[in-house]
């Protein structure tokens, strides 16, 4: 990962691996970009799982 990478995460359940989401923009040339992408990302399979906690972007 670079510094403009980005990732975000939402879970219904701490053990539940099915009720987790966490997805990354990896190669980006843009801070931003590599945020809104990875808050997309998220959100579709956080749909796609029906979790219902909001996607929120990761920070160290």
């Amino acid at each position: 990962m670079t510094e403009m990478s980005h990732c975000a995460a939402a879970f219904d359940s701490h053990s539940d691996g099915d009720k987790m989401v966490f997805r990354c923009s990896i190669h980006i040339k843009m801070s931003a970009e590599g945020e809104r992408r990875a808050m997309k990302y998220c959100e579709e399979k956080r749909e796609e799982k029906n979790i219902k906690a909001p996607c929120r972007l990761v920070v160290e």
